[in-house]
């Protein structure tokens, strides 16, 4: 199927989650017929100096979509040109797509003016996406939520707003998810909002929100896709289970650990994702409350392993 210029496999694709997006469980939500994946957010300051140390944040190994934060123009043409020509990273050939974060609620993020903070500088959002369409060779996207808190969004609307300049822009395709920045992940998602955004602009649209199964899903038929953040870490194969297929959970969660951590030392995945992606596979799993706590405490990947020997 099609979100404007790009290609995706099917209608549910894996959110860009911050410190979660790892190329192998980018990997492993693809075995579970994933439509499309995108990396954690990427600073375009870190991207552009291409140091040693950002090589490995910068995690290419799986197709799909580089998603940049920022609030400079100058940093966006630079960071696209670095991709365009394929240079100093490796994996920049399995780029389909370039994202930009409009959605990132944390506060670190917003004091520094970029994330859900560019939801109410619509100037400034079309200069980026006047960059990401000039420059681009690739399929361009945003990732925004609804506000930044719920006066901003009863009183300006700007994801109608930013929606808009997105079409006007030739953006391909936009993802919303239903909360404000200062909800976080917490609280109700609003369907509503981004059913009225779907009605009022003519863009290809994702829905993103609390997607956990199928009901939930159902929710955001109006959409073209659906994007499932939280849930797919708990449940890698809550993909193929939204397309019909049937799994033991605990069974299933076991064989998550397994290869999820084949995929890690295939890819030269970093410590911290492999414990914190342990970790959530085990929630769920009958006595797995000690291992989870143990996880905690490990420094290497021998640790992890060691502590699994109880399952």
């Amino acid at each position: 199927m099609k979100l404007g210029s790009l290609t995706v496999k099917n209608k549910f694709l894996l959110a860009p989650m911050d410190m979660y997006a790892d190329s192998a469980f980018r990997k492993l939500c693809h075995d579970y017929n994933c439509g499309y994946s995108c990396t954690e957010l990427i600073a375009t300051a870190g991207f552009i100096r291409k140091n040693e140390s950002f090589r490995r944040k910068v995690d290419l190994h799986v197709k799909g979509g580089l998603q940049f934060v920022t609030n400079s123009t100058s940093e966006l043409k630079e960071s696209i040109r670095i991709v365009n020509e394929k240079e100093f990273y490796a994996g920049l050939g399995n780029v389909n797509c370039i994202d930009i974060n409009l959605g990132c609620p944390s506060l670190k993020m917003m004091n520094q003016n970029m994330g859900s903070a560019l939801l109410n500088q619509p100037k400034l959002v079309r200069s980026l996406f006047k960059v990401m369409k000039k420059h681009s060779s690739l399929s361009v996207s945003a990732k925004i939520r609804l506000a930044i808190n719920s006066k901003h969004k009863k009183q300006s609307k700007p994801y109608l707003k930013i929606a808009q300049i997105a079409k006007e822009e030739g953006i391909d395709f936009i993802i919303v998810h239903g909360r404000t920045a200062g909800q976080m992940y917490s609280g109700e998602v609003d369907v509503e909002a981004i059913k009225e955004l779907s009605e009022k602009v003519d863009i290809p649209l994702v829905g993103n929100g609390n997607i956990i199964d199928e009901e939930s899903c159902n929710n955001f038929e109006f959409c073209d896709a659906v994007m499932i953040g939280r849930e797919a870490l708990k449940r890698p194969f809550i993909f193929s289970l939204l397309q019909g297929k049937k799994f033991d959970d605990e069974k299933e969660k076991k064989k998550c650990v397994k290869q999820y951590l084949k995929y890690a030392k295939e890819l030269d995945t970093g410590f911290q994702h492999i414990k914190i992606h342990t970790q959530a596979f085990l929630r769920g799993i009958e006595g797995s409350k000690e291992i989870i706590r143990a996880l905690t405490h490990t420094k290497t990947l021998e640790d992890i392993k060691e502590c699994l020997k109880q399952l």
